[in-house]
């Protein structure tokens, strides 16, 4: 099976985490993989994440200033998050232009309500996004994590995303 993907070189971020940062020059995205690794490994970037049309929820290509984003989906009755997947986008765009495609990837209908938090650290911090926020106004960049859940009713030992990020730091 084959699959069109595009390459990135992640970064490590201050907080010790890595995301995707760049894509590979253009040279790089028609060389054989291995060849990417021996040049790349010249310079101490050989950390890659390779963007798939599998997963991919959202495409803004061809345009300039977009972001790649990840996103992830945290379900308070299993008390898990997993990945969802990854999209280009816009940062014009209004955070609230992402919650039909979150709903669309969860089999909810477009217009539910979601909740949105963005992973800023290792340690279980993450913030609430802003709906009415562009992306940019956010100051998301490449490779930042967007958690999206439905709101919780009923008793949950971790409600929302913030709850649950400090349990599983506190846990380790």
């Amino acid at each position: 099976i084959k699959t069109m993907g595009r390459l990135w070189i992640l970064s490590k971020r201050h907080h010790q985490t890595a995301r995707p940062y760049q894509l590979v020059t253009p040279s790089h995205e028609v060389a054989p993989l291995k060849e990417v690794f021996v040049d790349l490994a010249k310079s101490s970037m050989v950390d890659l994440f390779m963007e798939t049309e599998s997963n991919c929820l959202l495409e803004a290509s061809g345009c300039k200033d977009t972001i790649l984003l990840l996103f992830r989906f945290y379900d308070p009755h299993t008390e898990t998050t997993r990945f969802i997947g990854h999209g280009l986008a816009q940062l014009e765009a209004l955070a609230s232009s992402l919650l039909p495609i979150f709903n669309h990837s969860i089999d909810r209908p477009r217009d539910s309500p979601l909740l949105m938090f963005e992973v800023v650290g290792h340690k279980g911090m993450v913030l609430k996004v802003d709906p009415s926020l562009t992306l940019r106004q956010l100051e998301l960049i490449n490779g930042d994590i967007i958690v999206f859940q439905i709101p919780p009713s009923g008793f949950f030992r971790f409600p929302t995303v913030p709850e649950f990020a400090k349990f599983k730091i506190m846990s380790k």
